[in-house]
């Protein structure tokens, strides 16, 4: 009889400490796992940049989660999609602070931008690898983690924008030092301007159909193929600043994956 009890309360304190044990598992926040994740620095950054691929995923119903580094703000108070500094420097409504820096390790953290939390990048890398712990995708696509920064704020040295380098660097790093599995792909961000079209008519069909949808909601993009035209026509390559946004339709026509050297 003794030993019968013994068993018993064997059996419930293990089921006990296996309802603790699962009790203290964190929960993930995604409904999913497998498939892509897709790091952008920008909102805008997956319809340009990373695009048709993203359709097709979606288009077979992988398991797909989009993470974005920025709010977006240009430097405004409205959250509005503008491209921040192409070079890294920063805007003065936010104290300057770049993801380029922070990665650089020219400023020791960065603050999200209503100023509750802030990051340095080993948090960041550590942010990264929680929700790759999550998700447990095959394929981890990130923007042109192989370009170089510029020197300095005045040089023309990179093709990409800073923050789109910084990001990918960012997971390609938390990928790298914490031994997470999946297959790393990089993408051609802004130097896709220095490239020939390379989208067949379906895919080119869906990702200007995509970007259109988007381009709705944010102002600042052209919103026909006869407006991106018109801004790429009238650039002038002696006088005028880059501006991603007079080259969208050049982007529209291609996607291309950046390859160590």
């Amino acid at each position: 009889m003794l030993a019968r009890l013994r068993v018993s309360f064997l059996a419930i304190l293990l089921a006990v400490l296996l309802t603790s044990a699962l009790a203290s598992t964190p929960t993930s926040p995604f409904p999913c796992t497998g498939g892509s994740v897709y790091f952008t620095a920008h909102t805008v950054d997956g319809l340009l940049f990373q695009n048709p691929d993203l359709l097709h995923d979606l288009f077979v119903f992988k398991c797909v989660t989009t993470v974005v580094f920025n709010a977006d703000t240009g430097g405004e108070a409205a959250n509005e999609s503008q491209s921040s500094t192409f070079y890294g420097q920063g805007y003065q409504a936010y104290g300057k602070e770049t993801l380029k820096k922070l990665y650089s390790a020219d400023i020791p953290a960065i603050s999200s931008t209503d100023g509750r939390n802030r990051y340095t990048v080993a948090e960041l890398k550590d942010v990264v690898a929680t929700i790759l712990g999550f998700r447990r995708a095959k394929d981890i696509r990130v923007l042109d983690y192989v370009d170089s920064f510029s020197v300095t704020d005045t040089d023309d040295v990179q093709l990409e924008h800073a923050d789109r380098v910084a990001s990918a660097k960012i997971v390609v790093d938390a990928v790298r030092e914490k031994g997470i599995p999946g297959t790393v792909k990089g993408y051609a961000c802004d130097a896709l301007r220095n490239l020939k079209n390379n989208l067949h008519t379906p895919d080119y069909i869906k990702k200007f159909a995509a970007f259109f949808e988007y381009a709705r909601h944010d102002p600042d993009m052209c919103q026909s193929l006869q407006e991106c035209g018109d801004r790429l026509r009238k650039i002038n390559a002696y006088t005028d600043d880059y501006d991603e946004g007079n080259h969208i339709y050049e982007f529209l026509k291609r996607e291309y994956y950046a390859s160590p050297a």
